[in-house]
């Protein structure tokens, strides 16, 4: 920014460090889910009082939609599936 000067924002100092903050933070968030790429995943869906079981493989970028394999419903096994992060309350991995 021309003629930028610190006086002109004196917070500035805190935005740029809450901003390194949140990319370091989603940076993390991404590589633990490109880590999670063939591993279990349990999905509590809003709808009814199930959990799902699957294969997680990837999401998108904003996170409103995850990809599975294996997909174990009460209709039989799905082998892929997409899933709307809207209809689940939670994705559990298991620690391993």
């Amino acid at each position: 920014m021309k003629g930028f000067s610190e006086k002109m924002f004196p917070c500035y100092q805190e935005m740029q460090e809450k901003q390194e903050a949140r990319a370091h933070l989603r940076k993390r968030f991404l590589g633990f889910l490109a880590r999670q790429d063939g591993k279990h995943v349990g999905i509590k869906m809003l709808e009814g009082d199930r959990t799902l079981s699957a294969t997680f493989r990837s999401c998108d970028a904003a996170l409103t939609q995850v990809v599975v394999s294996d997909l174990e419903t009460g209709l039989g096994k799905q082998k892929t599936a997409r899933i709307r992060v809207s209809d689940s309350l939670f994705l559990s991995f298991k620690n391993e």
